[in-house]
């Protein structure tokens, strides 16, 4: 479709989306990465005048992606909750409402924010996994670790961003897809989250998202400016 861009591991094929996820057609899967929930409200608890609203923000796209492409799966990779701080009332019980309406087959790779939140209610039924579990040929993790010999890593936690030069002395940050030795880290999808600049390799390939389209960067234009 327009605006997205490919990856194939083998007969495998991985769209990355601009809605920031990754679709795995032929079984399919969704995979979206670091959604932080209870994020707002972990700050507020902190002190901070953050407003409300960016956790039904998140929920709300999440299920645009569902109702868009009707996954048999989606898969959390990692930090689904922000801390156990923002699991207030309020955000436990809005999660379990958007879960009744999305009731499918959803799986979390335990993030490092994930151990620091406290044990997944029974009610939301979600299956927990650790990093470096298996999928059909790729492995899925939080915190990126090296492939196995064959395999494609899939994971998160590092909220990739891309500064793109727009001329000498110019540029512009952007959420990015990064493939680094054999893993392909994902943007985060959570709506309070931001980004990381990472400086890829000459041997990395960068997919930036912006205006609504996933385009690849060559590694000669992205980087620190």
């Amino acid at each position: 479709m327009p605006g997205e861009a490919y990856l194939w591991h083998g007969d495998e094929r991985l769209t990355l989306m601009a809605e920031r996820a990754v679709w795995h057609d032929e079984s399919g899967t969704l995979f979206v990465a670091d959604v932080h929930l209870g994020k707002d409200a972990s700050f507020r608890r902190m002190g901070s005048a953050v407003p409300d609203g960016s956790d039904a923000d998140t929920l709300a796209r999440l299920g645009a992606l569902i109702d868009d492409l009707a996954p048999r799966e989606v898969v959390i990779l990692g930090d689904l909750w922000h801390h156990a701080t923002g699991r207030t009332e309020t955000a436990c019980d809005r999660f379990h409402a958007w879960r009744t309406v999305y009731p499918g087959r959803m799986t979390v790779v335990e993030g490092n924010h994930d151990r620091r939140s406290g044990r997944l209610r029974d009610e939301w039924n979600l299956e927990l996994v650790q990093n470096g579990a298996a999928w059909r040929g790729f492995t899925l993790w939080h915190e990126p670790e090296r492939a196995e010999s064959g395999s494609v890593g899939l994971a998160g936690h590092i909220h990739p961003g891309v500064r793109v030069r727009t001329s000498r002395t110019s540029s512009v940050r952007l959420p990015c897809f990064w493939k680094c030795g054999g893993i392909l880290v994902l943007p985060a999808f959570g709506t309070f989250t931001g980004s990381a600049t990472v400086t890829p390799g000459v041997s990395d390939s960068v997919f930036a998202i912006a205006d609504g389209a996933v385009v690849q960067i060559p590694t000669a234009l992205a980087g620190a400016v």
